[in-house]
């Protein structure tokens, strides 16, 4: 049984910056459930694939 390639996973560090805001506030949204996160013991990692859909489900749109 083979297994599928695994993705490489961001860590809070690279997410905070590729979004901009610190990395402190990227673990309370994620403890929070506020940002999709894998847990691995104590640590929290991220899939890109998960967290570009949900800044897409997270656009707002303006009113028209």
């Amino acid at each position: 049984m083979a297994l599928a390639p695994v993705q490489k996973l961001l860590t809070p560090e690279d997410l905070a910056r590729v979004l901009g805001i610190p990395r402190l506030q990227i673990i309370r949204q994620s403890r929070a459930g506020r940002i999709p996160a894998i847990k691995i013991g104590k640590a929290y990692r991220y899939r890109a694939t998960t967290i570009d859909a949900w800044l897409e489900s997270q656009e707002t749109r303006g009113t028209q």
